[in-house]
């Protein structure tokens, strides 16, 4: 599980933040508050240790489909052309034996070789001690480091002469592994095909969710399970596979027409699907992933329906060990968690809700604390106060 995560003048983080992490951690916050830069994080760093291979780019700023940026200066702050940032990640394995990783990116045009090297790298108990640059004065092409046993890099992750390229190897290997079972949903998710053709899944860690239709056509107990929380948490019935031939559709029980096409649903039932989807299958034990994040899981539904999104949820932490990581606006999403918590059904050690708030070049993670009774111990200014601005101005308008 991740336990925190470090940034240090990455994109719209500027200076050193710590982001604390539970095994369901909330993201608020304004619009243009960094929530999803954080959220993706995680990705990132999985990917840019578990692609440290020989003749690979420094890192990979393309994952899964989504873009990171065109180059690595759109990841410093302010894209400074000399800028470098930093990122971490504190974690426990599956044995609850505590470990870190830390690494910096440095950008410089002088350098003739390369405009982008690591300046500092740090694993924790991979490492006896970290390696870092040392600056050169003036123009230089080469790059060296107070450990003279670093002999070059493999992306981001150090190679060294001595007998520490073991515990290298053995480091990339596990975050090849954490990558594998990390799972990132964005908020632009696939609208489901009029029909599709009959084949097994390719993949089930698309952030567009596009290959669930192939997951529920093969897997019956994911597809009841789903079936199940549409009906109890959105009110529709007879969500199902049809199948054909050659091809199968996903199909919705209507109260004038038997069965018709999830197409012609609306769109939050629609682009609730890979959202639902996943955490019903990590539910029944059909998907292994150690690590799902969320954007906006409620986008286009009733607010009515957010609350059946938080105890889902709720049930992939009761029936497996995963960590969540969700974005959202919905403060019936936040309600409902905390009415879960006052009713003794989710530990208030388990959550964390995290307001991202940015103001001028300065942007911070503020932790709200959840007590036993799903009171919060603090509550940041600016938090959902939209509701309570509007009825004081309704207010005021009656007074004239």
């Amino acid at each position: 599980m991740i336990t925190a995560l470090r940034v240090r003048d990455y994109r719209s983080f500027r200076g050193q933040l710590t982001i604390p992490m539970r095994r369901l951690t909330i993201a608020l916050g304004r619009n243009n508050a960094a929530k999803t830069t954080a959220l993706r994080l995680p990705l990132f760093i999985n990917a840019a240790i578990a692609n440290s291979e020989s003749g690979r780019a420094l890192l990979p700023l393309k994952i899964r489909g989504m873009d990171f940026g065109a180059s690595i200066q759109d990841l410093v702050f302010q894209e400074d052309a000399h800028g470098s940032f930093e990122l971490g990640m504190s974690y426990s394995d599956r044995d609850n034996i505590s470990a870190s990783i830390d690494f910096a990116v440095q950008l410089h045009e002088s350098l003739r070789q390369e405009s982008a090297f690591v300046s500092r790298f740090n694993a924790v108990p991979a490492m006896r001690h970290g390696i870092s640059w040392l600056q050169q004065q003036g123009t230089t092409s080469s790059i060296i480091y107070d450990d003279k046993e670093v002999i070059g890099f493999r992306g981001v992750v150090p190679l060294f002469a001595d007998a520490r390229i073991a515990d290298m190897d053995a480091l990339v290997n596990d975050f090849r592994r954490r990558l594998e079972h990390t799972c990132h949903i964005t908020s632009v998710r696939q609208q489901p095909l009029p029909v599709y053709e009959l084949r097994s899944p390719l993949t089930l860690l698309s952030p567009t969710g596009e290959e669930v239709p192939f997951l529920l056509s093969q897997n019956p107990d994911v597809l009841a399970s789903l079936a199940e929380w549409y009906h109890r948490g959105l009110g529709m019935d007879g969500l199902s596979v049809e199948h054909g031939t050659f091809s199968f559709r996903l199909t919705q029980r209507d109260a004038r027409i038997q069965d018709r096409n999830l197409i012609y649903a609306g769109q939050g039932l629609q682009q609730v699907l890979p959202v639902a989807a996943h955490m019903c299958a990590m539910k029944v034990g059909a998907l292994d992933h150690d690590y799902l994040a969320i954007e906006e899981p409620e986008l286009h539904l009733h607010p009515g329906a957010h609350g059946a999104i938080a105890d889902l949820a709720i049930e992939v932490l009761e029936t497996s060990s995963a960590q969540l990581f969700i974005e959202t606006h919905s403060e019936v999403l936040l309600l409902r968690l905390r009415r879960r918590v006052a009713e003794g059904r989710l530990s208030p050690h388990d959550l964390q809700f995290l307001w991202f708030d940015r103001r001028g070049d300065e942007t911070t993670a503020r932790p709200i604390e959840v007590n036993g009774d799903g009171s919060v111990s603090d509550w940041p200014s600016g938090v959902f106060a939209e509701d309570l601005d509007e009825v004081r101005g309704i207010t005021r308008a009656l007074r004239k």
